[in-house]
């Protein structure tokens, strides 16, 4: 869901800017795999050819099915007149192809091949036309692809302007190998009874067809196709396979009855009411008033009122989404948000021949059928957006070959690792998508083998560990590896693995260091690495891909959330201005380039554009130094310097003595004062020292101009305290002096201390003690026979110290108590 609405924006852009610069962009082709055209102008010299050989019965064009196939190789040189040259491929003279067969085409840039295919009135025995299967690989150096251009109604063709006319749909070969086939009656497109302005596209709903609801092939019994390089740089080499592949009315009854089954048990007791439309039902209870998640659909109508039981084996044809080949074996399932729940029935795996099993956008939960993966047969599985659950399954390993080529199982519920077995067996693989589900872990070392991938989406994981698993993956031209939590550095061995890359997307992750110039990838139209921690300054990493920008793409650059420093680049000028304004998006805000102008700005340039580069870092002003002399010695030594200054924990002090340069750790202590870390190894003399918030935006002449202020200090060694020698006969007479001086104060202290004692002892003797008992009277809270006041004398208890004691103040005499 998330891809389909980013296609249809983009093909409303597209669409719109082609209207406005009367051009095709190419823009809208790696968006949508194919679409229908927009134009239903025909050359006057095409309708003549079309009117010949469209009725030309002495000449028919029948599928030739007994002649052996020639492999035929033709060279459509730079200085061919691929319109009116006359050659065989020419525009006046379209190869004709035989079913089946192969040819191969060596198309060089700005050159187109003309090709067509017969036998589309050509019914079966049942009355079922033909459908177009068209088969592609592509060689080339680079990685780009060719264009083709369909229609029944007359040959497609390039107007002079590069702009395709013509053509019913096209196909943009996203990846360099694949298949297509061009179904009838699918329930978002009908490629053979639209004609050029029905309005259709590949990704989207099929709008009413109105009067050109008339199946083409009962008019028209062949088909051209116009094969262009119209935007390519380098030549490359086209190999084509046409063929026309008849379906069935008839299905087995054993796969029939397990779509019953699967109706009764997973679409059934969540029927839609007859007159049920889901659309309508998005429009009026969604409180946008607009799309809903299909995993919210409250009804299944897959066969709405249809009779299911009745349905017999001759109806293959009238059951929705059902596909059987000529032997009756149902070779598609194609139900995409059709309201389908729970669990696969356990007869899910009597369907052994399907080659395309679709079921996106409903809410089928449990684990995926082992079957499925180990189908040897199965060419495509999409069972993304659904509830499905548990670990990926490993496929069964046999001698056989699988021809599994796109796997989607983004938007579920899977756990666990990614299982390096499914790079093991699905060695043809060419598209994964395994994201927004709850898997963790590192990249299987197996994921080397997948040598065909072209893209690969694994984004909103839980993955970690670093991508260098990916740099065998030379075929990629998409990869998402973001939103996870993979780490290290990117370095130009990383880029150069990927030389067809078309979009990369890195963000959200915590890879850090500096960028590599992304010279190597001259196809890359996409780069997203914003929030990482990616740091350093940008030069000229981006000028071969801003060069690359100015052919007709839109593209976009985000570096957003990041620690890049330095001066913008004025790469960033030419890619929003000499790219022709298709860089639809350039975002490098929330980084640290520092300010130009008045150190409140970016660059004139920059600020002309009106386009927002985020806020500017201004470079540190320093002011005065608070100390302008350091002494070097055992403790730690800082030099504060005050000025004007961003907060910064990156922040960096350099110091210069002469041609010796020293870098340490810039402390922030606020917006006004810095403190730097002297080096204990600083020479001695003159130095000078200046301030970076980020990276090396030093504050200078170069970054402040005339508000640059040198500070300038001087750097002193410690002067050692004097020390003195001393002789043994010096030290032996002062130990005597000591010996003496250390008498006589004992002496001194004996003698007062005699004089004390005989003070004491006179006192005595007087009657006149120094200490006498203490008089205070009170009761003894521990004495219990406590007795009243006597004439006599007085028994009391008196508390001196704690203790107790009996007084008799008639004789003076003090006893302790009993």
């Amino acid at each position: 869901m998330r891809r389909r609405m980013f296609m249809k924006l983009m093909l409303l852009v597209a669409f719109a800017e082609a209207l406005r610069r009367g051009a095709l962009v190419k823009e809208l082709i790696p968006l949508v795999h194919n679409t229908q055209g927009n134009s239903n102008f025909v050359l006057p010299l095409e309708k003549d050819i079309v009117a010949m050989r469209k009725e030309d019965d002495s000449n028919p064009k029948r599928r030739v099915l007994d002649e052996a196939c020639e492999n035929e190789m033709f060279t459509v040189s730079s200085n061919l007149d691929t319109r009116y040259g006359g050659h065989e491929g020419s525009y006046l003279n379209p190869y004709e192809a035989k079913a089946g067969c192969s040819f191969s085409v060596e198309l060089n840039p700005g050159k187109h091949f003309y090709s067509s295919i017969s036998g589309f009135q050509q019914r079966a025995a049942d009355g079922n036309q033909p459908m177009l299967q068209y088969s592609w690989s592509v060689t080339s150096t680079g990685s780009e692809t060719p264009l083709a251009l369909f229609s029944l109604r007359g040959i497609p063709t390039i107007s002079e302007q590069d702009i395709p006319d013509g053509f019913d749909w096209y196909l943009w070969h996203l990846n360099r190998d694949g298949s297509e086939l061009f179904r009838e009656d699918d329930e978002e497109i009908d490629y053979y009874h639209c004609w050029g302005g029905c309005g259709y596209e590949r990704e989207g709903l099929l709008e009413t067809c109105g009067a050109c609801g008339v199946d083409l092939r009962s008019r028209f019994d062949t088909m051209y196709i116009t094969l262009t390089a119209y935007s390519a740089t380098e030549p490359m080499v086209v190999t084509i396979t046409y063929d026309l592949i008849y379906t069935s009315n008839y299905i087995l009854p054993e796969e029939l009855q397990v779509i019953k089954t699967m109706y009764n048990e997973m679409c059934q007791p969540w029927a839609a009411p007859e007159d049920w439309v889901w659309e309508n039902y998005q429009l009026i209870n969604s409180e946008a008033q607009g799309e809903r998640d299909t995993r919210t659909k409250p009804y299944c109508d897959w066969m709405q009122s249809m009779q299911v039981e009745d349905l017999s084996t001759g109806d293959c044809k009238i059951i929705p989404g059902v596909v059987c080949d000529a032997d009756g074996h149902v070779s598609e399932l194609l139900l995409d948000s059709v309201g389908l729940r729970g669990q696969f029935p356990t007869t899910f795996s009597t369907l052994k021949h399907i080659t395309f099993l679709e079921l996106p956008s409903n809410q089928i939960s449990g684990s995926i059928p082992q079957g499925i993966f180990s189908s040897s047969i199965i060419e495509r599985i999409d069972l993304s957006n659904n509830f499905l659950d548990g670990n990926l399954p490993c496929p069964q390993e046999d001698d056989s070959s699988s021809q599994l080529k796109e796997l989607l199982l983004f938007s579920n519920y899977f756990s666990g690792d990614i299982p390096g077995c499914l790079f093991k067996r699905f060695t043809e693989l060419s598209y994964l998508d395994l994201s927004r589900n709850f898997l963790q872990g590192s990249l299987p070392n197996e994921i080397r083998l997948a040598t065909n991938l072209g893209g690969l989406y694994i984004d909103h994981l839980g993955l970690v560990g670093s991508l260098d698993a990916l740099q065998q993956l030379s075929s990629l031209s998409n990869l998402d590896a973001s939103h996870n939590y993979f780490r290290g550095s990117i370095d130009a061995e990383f880029l150069e693995a990927f030389p067809r890359l078309y979009e990369l997307d890195l963000s959200w992750n915590l890879l850090n260091g500096t960028l590599p110039a992304f010279d190597k990838n001259i196809n890359l139209r996409r780069l997203d690495l914003s929030h990482n921690e990616f740091s350093g300054s940008i030069t000229d990493q981006f000028n071969v891909f801003a060069a690359q920008q100015d052919r007709g793409v839109l593209s976009s650059l985000n570096l957003a959330d990041n620690n890049f420093c330095g001066t913008l680049p004025e790469v960033f000028y030419d890619l929003l201005l000499d790219a022709h304004f298709f860089v639809y998006e350039l975002d490098v805000s929330r980084n640290q380039f520092r300010c130009s102008v008045s150190n409140t700005f970016f660059p004139a340039w920059a600020t002309v554009l009106l386009h927002d580069f985020g806020k500017c870092i201004p470079v540190p002003e320093m002011k005065y130094l608070e100390n302008d002399i350091i002494v070097l010695g055992e403790n730690t030594q800082y030099l504060y310097i005050y000025g004007e200054f961003t907060l910064s924990t990156q922040g960096t002090c350099k110091f210069e003595f002469g041609s010796i340069t020293a870098t340490t750790p810039a402390i922030f202590e606020s917006s006004s004062r810095v403190a730097c870390l002297v080096p204990s190894d600083a020479p001695i003399g003159q130095a000078t020292v200046t301030i970076a918030s980020y990276c090396e935006d030093y504050a200078s002449t170069e970054t402040l101009g005339d508000n640059f202020v040198p500070m300038t200090f001087q750097i002193l060694q410690q002067t050692p305290a004097p020390t003195y020698i001393r002789s043994s006969t010096s030290k032996k007479s002062e130990s005597n002096q000591g010996a003496v001086i250390g008498g006589s104060i004992a002496a001194v202290i004996a003698l007062i201390f005699l004089i004390f004692i005989c003070y004491i002892l006179g006192r005595e003797r007087q009657g006149k003690p120094i200490f006498q008992p203490n008089k205070i009277q009170q009761r003894n809270p521990i004495h219990r026979n406590y007795q009243d006041e006597d004439e006599e004398g007085i028994n009391l208890d008196i508390v001196s110290g704690g203790d107790a004691f009996n007084y008799k103040e008639n004789n003076n005499s003090i006893s302790e108590p009993a």
